[in-house]
């Protein structure tokens, strides 16, 4: 588990193979930018209450995620194809985003 949550933080990278890793919070920041890369056995993201749009989570979803919490960003489009048909996906919170209501893309 790693908590960073509350702390200011615009933009978050990190290709370090941590393999040990399960929990990332990196809520009520100010995340414009997210890069997760080498994170194998990450199965929790929370990154609620950030500035994330719809570009900023392209590739954002490993395949063995199981819970992403995106509430309350300014995410406006979420397109199905940011899930691959084999990820591990099991819970994906999207509250409080203003969404367009016509992305027959969505799901």
């Amino acid at each position: 588990t790693l908590s960073l949550s509350h702390n200011r933080i615009n933009q978050y990278e990190t290709n370090v193979n941590n393999k040990n890793l399960r929990y990332l919070d990196l809520s009520y920041n100010g995340l414009m930018k997210l890069t997760i890369t080498n994170m194998t056995n990450l199965q929790i993201l929370n990154v609620q209450n950030n500035l994330l749009t719809s570009e900023n989570i392209n590739g954002l979803i490993p395949n063995q995620l199981k819970e992403l919490i995106l509430d309350f960003n300014s995410i406006r489009i979420f397109n199905k194809n940011l899930i691959t048909p084999n990820n591990s996906l099991e819970t994906l919170s999207l509250q409080s985003n203003d969404f367009l209501l016509n992305n027959s893309n969505a799901f």
